[in-house]
């Protein structure tokens, strides 16, 4: 099976929106907490949003007009692709191999954790139901 990967840097990116303010990532922010078994996850519910940003360093400026910073808005929104449109993971498979004329492609948006997580999920079940054949196409999910 050939296939190609192909995930958009952010750095340095300037948001093209204004982030919403009443938005709460509280949710994303628990299970990405939950997630990598983090001491704070059982903390963090009961601090105040502006709190909980600063103590994970995805919030900034003044106390008088805080703004999300980029990996806030990449790891703890549900649309970043509104902030940095090319922020999408894009798994190409070519069934003929490399050099073949034809694709297939499978697109993943999202919080950046969960399309990484989702990609590589994507690609590692297509490698096992491929078992290595070169011309074996991945399931679609």
């Amino acid at each position: 099976m050939s296939c190609a990967v192909r995930q958009v840097s952010a750095h340095g990116a300037k948001p093209r929106h204004r982030p919403d303010p009443n938005a709460d990532p509280r949710r994303l922010i628990g299970e990405f907490l939950d997630e990598v078994g983090s001491e704070f996850a059982d903390e963090a519910p009961s601090l105040p949003m502006e709190a909980l940003g600063r103590q994970m360093n995805v919030l900034g400026g003044p106390s008088e007009s805080p703004f999300p910073r980029n990996v806030g808005l990449l790891f703890f929104n549900e649309e970043p692709h509104r902030f940095f449109p090319a922020i999408q993971i894009d798994v190409v498979y070519f069934p003929e191999g490399a050099g073949g004329d034809r694709f297939e492609e499978k697109e993943f948006r999202g919080p950046l954790g969960r399309i990484t997580r989702d990609a590589i999920e994507y690609i590692a079940r297509a490698l096992r139901e491929g078992d290595g054949d070169k011309t074996s196409r991945p399931a679609r999910s």
